[in-house]
């Protein structure tokens, strides 16, 4: 459900002395209600009886609402002067409460210079929050699958090495099956995840600016370039499997090698010692959600666009849009590792962020008839050098060439209303990289590959 009512208009003759268009303002007030249930079958519901699962689908039901405020308000404060025709500031806030986190405020600070005809900046700080969903709220604790490679207390690993072994012991390696607990059965462990209905809002403080342009001397040609800068502290997050595993087992983190806050996250089978086995009594990596998770990330966003008339020949259109990821860090709590995955890809890192992507296209237009030959740009990825048994990995799974896709669509115009419209994705059958069923998490790895992006 969902009401929202609002006012906006201008304050008519108040507005500053050296602008003559008027300072405008909108109000609103806005009521939200969310809810949810799923009711699930004895099969889905029950673990193990649904073959390939992976976990269970207990049922899940929960609701919250919200009741929030809002201003907004642009104001010319300069028109009409030499390298200014134009310049705004706009300013905003919003205060919410909800039934499940409270209340929160946020707000916004910005400004538009229209340099001339030809040339703008603009740029916004904002403080922004965001409240837990349905699902992180209250998703039933279950116990599925993740991604592991290498477990650090399989079979000889611990085997001479007293700290290690006594660590082993300690998060449910029994004594006497040191050097016999098997690796991670094809790749892959028990994890248990879901829900935390103590869970409080993220904060997230951004920061944008940039320029667009649509120069004189080049008609039809628009160009943006933007900065960004993304802050989120109190992260409804969750801890990546290398973030629990390299916590404990690692003395690069644990130097050593105590039980600490990330070995308590550990559930061994009790029978066998090892990250597998039945749902009931291994939990395996425990993946609490909690407000500890920080992110950073910054880099740039560009676009551009150009139209040419051909005359009898028809038109041309080029449209181009790309990111440059500078950083992309994620700390899962203050004893994690500050993990940048600009650049790579693993069960830390998932699917992957490239540093460079970007999308183009050209369309020729005659008549009735368009053709459009799309590119695809994804730039390479390296696996994250903290991946746990990392060093065990095949090396031709240890990185991926950029890649470039390419789609052709032609669209025809059969009448007025009606168009008949073919397109060849991935024209050039490019296949998709191979890195094995294991180096990214389950949610993403899959078919050898990483489907979200190939």
């Amino acid at each position: 459900a969902n009401v929202i009512g609002t006012i906006s208009g201008d304050l008519g003759s108040f507005n500053s002395p050296w602008a003559e268009n008027p300072i405008g303002v909108a109000l609103g007030a806005e009521y939200r209600e969310y809810a949810t249930t799923r009711t699930s079958d004895l099969s889905t519901s029950t673990p193990n009886e649904v073959l390939g699962a992976g976990a269970p689908a207990p049922n899940v039901q929960g609701r919250y609402d919200s009741y929030e405020a809002f201003a907004e308000v642009i104001a010319p404060v300069l028109e009409g002067l030499p390298f200014v025709k134009s310049f705004q500031i706009e300013a905003g806030a919003r205060f919410s409460d909800y039934s499940t986190t409270g209340s929160s405020v946020t707000w916004k600070a910005g400004g538009n210079w229209i340099i001339n005809d030809d040339y703008r900046i603009r740029g916004v700080f904002q403080r922004a929050v965001r409240s837990p969903n349905i699902g992180e709220l209250f998703a039933p604790q279950v116990v599925g699958l993740n991604n592991l490679t290498t477990d650090p207390c399989q079979q000889a690993l611990p085997v001479g090495n007293a700290p290690l072994t006594a660590l082993c012991v300690a998060t449910g390696v029994p004594a006497g099956l040191i050097g016999t607990v098997i690796p991670p059965i094809a790749g892959q462990v028990n994890q248990t995840t879901g829900g935390n209905p103590l869970l409080d809002v993220e904060k997230a403080t951004t920061f944008t600016a940039g320029v667009v342009g649509t120069p004189a001397f080049l008609p039809n040609l628009t160009f943006s370039f933007d900065y960004f800068n993304i802050h989120i502290e109190d992260a409804i997050s969750q801890p990546a499997i290398g973030d629990v595993v390299n916590g404990c087992y690692a003395t690069a983190l644990n130097p050593s090698l105590t039980f600490n806050a990330f070995c308590a996250l550990i559930g061994r089978n009790p029978g066998t010692g090892s990250l597998n086995g039945p749902q009931s009594d291994t939990p395996g990596i425990i993946r609490a959600s909690s407000n500890l998770g920080t992110f950073n990330t910054t880099g740039f966003d560009w676009s551009l666009s150009y139209d040419r008339d051909l005359g009898s020949m028809g038109s041309l259109a080029f449209n181009h849009q790309g990111t440059h990821t500078i950083e992309n860090r994620f700390k899962a709590n203050p004893n994690s590792i500050d993990r940048d995955c600009a650049g790579f890809y693993g069960v830390n890192c998932d699917p992957g962020q490239p540093k460079w992507q970007f999308n183009q296209r050209l369309t020729w237009s005659f008549d009735r008839l368009d053709l459009s030959l799309r590119h695809r740009f994804i730039g390479a990825l390296a696996v994250d050098p903290t991946q746990p048994g990392v060093g065990a990995l095949l090396p031709a799974f240890t990185s991926i060439d950029a890649f470039n896709y390419f789609d052709l669509t032609g669209r025809f115009e059969v009448r007025e209303g009606l168009d008949f419209t073919a397109t060849i994705d991935n024209l050039l059958d490019k296949d998709p990289p191979n890195v094995g069923n294991t180096i990214g998490s389950s949610n993403f790895n899959s078919g050898n590959t990483f489907p979200a992006i190939y």
